[in-house]
């Protein structure tokens, strides 16, 4: 079943380590009849059993390791895999996660190539009554279980048959009182370009399993609250069927806390100023606005947000999640951030928040992705007032966190500005990265005052 696949001795430490890749380049011979998406055993130069994943020769990653442990024989199974997603489920919940949450981060969680983002999404009925009255209870109101699942590789795709029953499983464990099977929506995003580096097909998002009631292009997600998990859940509407990722930008929860736990610090400490000028560049849906005016008006702040993106679709979103959160004044501008903030005066911002998309999808990308980095951060200088914060992020892989602090360096430089760093952040908790395996770390964000 397992059919083996000898790799380099130069390699054989870091595999041992638990890195869970193997390039082409490593492999020193395969099987002649392992085929792509077969299961395989990763051996060394005597036949040694170093780990246990699939195979494909289509891609430059040969060998994705799902355990290194040569006791688990039934890693194909609908019971090994659902347990495995359950783990996560529950690792997802000790650390806090209440709402919506990243349930398995690829090989974070012992799952390469997969992606489960799991939802809250509340009805709109429920939504309005939500609106109307601050106090409702999230446990009162019509909710459904949103899976939304994004396969990108080979190897997974032939594991996962049947994505519906896999979560029954998973929900089985966790348990019908918290997910209700008949609450529970799967929903296959499949539309991810990467897919085309593994041999597959590019698919058009659809449900495999969903309920009428709901309207998920305009769905209303509850997500933690930055301030504290313990305070109600903040409510943000997004396109889960065609938005970006699956709908939503889970990974940023982390560093908005970090952000709103320092202003929350400074307010009691009488540090900070009592109206706050935000900018959101690239703002998509607007959690980081939206996020950051819960907080701030819940110390009595007075709060006006400017939300800059090239959709209109995602400005739309971003102000009515912004003027939810209580935002005293919101102003959305449809901007190409690289090419039309000049038009804003200078130092008349409190907050910049710079979280672009990737600026560099390839190695063969650097040169011009740190130039647009740059580009994008001078403006964030230059238009951040004298005592205000910068928060610039890269969610590119390739742009790692010494080059992200050389964008910083070069862009105040740039916009003759001096600051001070405040604070660094990464991905959420929900987005575990595994020790050793540097390719899997990719979010970064520096927090500077000027």
């Amino acid at each position: 079943m397992f059919l083996p696949v000898q790799v380099k001795s130069s390699v054989i430490s870091k595999i041992k380590a638990g890195h869970p890749w193997v390039m082409s380049k490593d492999i020193s011979n395969a099987h002649r009849s392992l085929q792509s998406g077969g299961l395989c055993d990763v051996v060394d130069d005597k036949g040694q059993f170093l780990g246990r994943g699939y195979y494909n020769s289509k891609s430059q990653i040969s060998v994705r390791i799902l355990t290194w442990n040569g006791s688990e024989k039934n890693i194909n199974s609908i019971e090994y895999l659902s347990q495995k997603i359950f783990e996560a489920w529950q690792r997802k919940k000790e650390m806090g996660f209440k709402y919506s949450f990243r349930l398995v981060f690829s090989e974070g969680d012992f799952l390469p190539g997969l992606i489960i983002d799991y939802y809250q999404v509340m009805h709109s009925e429920s939504a309005s009554l939500a609106t109307e009255n601050s106090n409702a209870s999230t446990r009162n109101l019509k909710v459904a279980h949103v899976f939304s699942f994004q396969i990108s590789t080979y190897g997974m795709s032939r594991l996962i048959q049947d994505p519906v029953l896999l979560i029954q499983a998973m929900a089985h464990k966790v348990g019908a009182e918290t997910l209700p099977w008949d609450d529970v929506v799967i929903l296959l995003r499949n539309d991810i370009s990467v897919r085309e580096k593994e041999g597959l097909r590019v698919e058009v998002p659809r449900f495999l399993k969903t309920l009428r009631e709901f309207d998920f292009s305009k769905a209303r997600i509850l997500v933690n609250n930055a301030l504290s998990s313990e305070l109600p859940a903040v409510q943000m509407d997004c396109n889960l069927y065609l938005g970006q990722k699956t709908g939503f930008f889970l990974d940023q929860q982390h560093n908005i806390s970090l952000v709103v736990q320092h202003f929350a610090k400074l307010i009691n400490e009488n540090k900070m100023v009592r109206k706050v000028r935000i900018l959101d560049l690239c703002c998509y849906v607007g959690h980081w606005s939206s996020q950051l005016s819960t907080a701030l008006k819940s110390y009595g702040l007075y709060v006006e947000a400017t939300l800059v993106d090239i959709s209109k679709e995602a400005l739309d979103f971003a102000r009515a999640n912004a003027e939810r959160a209580g935002t005293d004044l919101v102003t959305v501008m449809k901007k190409d951030v690289l090419k039309e903030l000049e038009t804003l005066e200078s130092e008349s911002f409190d907050v910049v928040i710079a979280d672009p998309p990737a600026f560099m999808k390839s190695k063969k990308d650097f040169a011009t992705g740190f130039h647009a980095y740059l580009k994008l951060n001078s403006q964030a200088f230059r238009l951040s007032a004298k005592g205000g914060f910068v928060a610039s992020c890269s969610c590119s892989g390739h742009l790692k966190e010494n080059d992200l602090e050389l964008v910083v360096e070069k862009a105040l430089k740039r916009s003759h500005r001096e600051a001070t760093f405040v604070l660094s952040g990464g991905p959420s908790m929900d987005h575990p990265m595994k020790s050793g395996f540097t390719e899997g770390t990719y979010l970064k964000m520096l927090f500077n005052q000027l």
